[in-house]
């Protein structure tokens, strides 16, 4: 399964796709424990990323970042893509980076925004390499 993610500092909206072909909106997960930023936020949000994995495999982790003008992430970007790293590390899970630029204008859900980063990434591969 791959999974997507809107990050943010207490919500973070997830996406899925088993196909490797369509995006299907899951969760919006709310971190009652602590901050995304804390050791207690990233366990909770791993948690609740392998409850909806239904115990598949997560195979990959699509991240959306938000990118400044020049096209580089923005400072909070840059704090995201750390936090997306620790995720990816203790799910054992390899993980890309995707802009979120669209997924934010589209004005959604948190796992709406989710499904569009997956969406713009599944769109972005070779049909022959994709999961």
């Amino acid at each position: 399964m791959i999974l997507a993610l809107d990050l943010g500092l207490r919500r973070v909206g997830v996406a899925g796709s088993r196909s490797g072909l369509l995006a299907e909106p899951l969760e919006t997960v709310t971190l009652k424990r602590g901050q995304l930023s804390e050791e207690t936020g990233i366990a909770e949000l791993c948690q609740a990323l392998w409850r909806l994995a239904d115990g598949e495999t997560i195979e990959l982790l699509v991240i959306g970042l938000p990118m400044a003008a020049d096209g580089q992430p923005s400072p909070f970007g840059r704090e995201l893509e750390a936090f997306g790293q620790q995720v990816a590390a203790e799910l054992k899970s390899p993980a890309v980076f995707e802009d979120e630029t669209l997924s934010t204008a589209s004005g959604g859900s948190d796992e709406q925004a989710a499904a569009i980063i997956l969406e713009q990434y599944l769109a972005s591969q070779p049909e022959r390499s994709r999961l």
